[in-house]
């Protein structure tokens, strides 16, 4: 959530994981630390209630998860581009590459 409210630039893939790390300590300073977990939480309790429908019914229609996801990350694809580079983020603060 909080590299996502800094910004992704136009080439995530080129970002350093020290660069992902200033973009997260922007997304921070940007939302607030209980905003940015808000978002997280609710992000979580969507995808959690579109998965729970989807799994018991493939063609089922989830629209207030989808709305929520919009409204909140703006696209699926943004989403995933923040949650990819979390990822890198987090697997380079396991490895000790990089400390918070």
């Amino acid at each position: 959530m909080a590299i996502h409210a800094a910004g992704i630039p136009a080439k995530p893939s080129s970002l350093t994981v020290e660069q992902i790390r200033a973009l997260a300590y922007a997304g921070i300073a940007q939302l607030g630390l209980a905003q940015a977990r808000h978002l997280n939480a609710e992000t979580r309790a969507a995808n959690i209630s579109y998965c729970d429908k989807t799994r018991s019914d493939p063609s089922a229609d989830a629209p207030d998860e989808i709305a929520t996801i919009r409204r909140i990350w703006g696209s699926s694809r943004r989403e995933q581009t923040a949650v990819n580079l979390g990822y890198r983020l987090q697997t380079a603060l396991i490895r000790g590459q990089v400390t918070v």
